[in-house]
């Protein structure tokens, strides 16, 4: 008989879902927020013309600018970002690409172990990932991304994108938190 009660906890316990919502939830992060609205936009990023995606995916977002550059010692590697804005979510989104090569993840990890970091806010960051971000940040997202935020100041701020976008997200946040001063912490997703 107590056999039976255990497998019955169980058996509600598997198919039961918990009612506590997950800390990211409390902050806004969902399943779907991630899979309809942060995956598209990162996948576009790797679009030569990211306005063909988010017209495919989004009712009502454009691309403010996109930019690319050449950012490591290969010329066939290059990193790339836009910043778009999802005026339905009343979102600026920044979106970085990844990665694209083992060539270009090679030299990532090369430049990483073995170059000294760059001195950033509290600590330091990979020379890679920083002169990846300065390139971008100074061939025209700064100027796209303050441009929607003055005309927009109401809407969140989203950033995106896969692999070596992780980086370039952090460092994207700590220049807007802590240099340009222009957003609160909770603006941030």
């Amino acid at each position: 008989m107590l056999l039976y009660f255990v497998l019955a906890l169980l058996i509600q316990s598997i198919l039961t879902k918990p009612q506590i919502k997950s800390g990211v939830e409390s902050y806004g992060y969902t399943d779907d927020f991630a899979r309809y609205k942060m995956v598209p936009m990162a996948a576009a990023s790797y679009s030569s013309d990211p306005q063909v995606c988010l017209t495919r995916h989004y009712k009502n977002a454009t691309v403010v600018k996109q930019v690319t550059a050449s950012c490591d010692i290969t010329k066939e590697d290059s990193c790339s970002g836009f910043v778009s804005l999802n005026h339905d979510d009343q979102a600026i989104v920044i979106s970085f690409r990844g990665s694209t090569s083992n060539l270009e993840v090679s030299v990532e990890v090369i430049e990483t172990v073995f170059e000294k970091q760059v001195p950033f806010l509290s600590g330091g960051v990979s020379h890679y990932f920083y002169h990846a971000f300065t390139l971008l940040w100074d061939s025209g997202l700064k100027d796209a991304f303050l441009s929607a935020k003055n005309s927009y100041p109401t809407y969140q701020v989203f950033i995106t994108g896969h692999s070596l976008d992780k980086s370039l997200k952090i460092i994207f946040f700590n220049c807007i938190f802590y240099e340009v001063q222009l957003l609160q912490l909770q603006q941030l997703i």
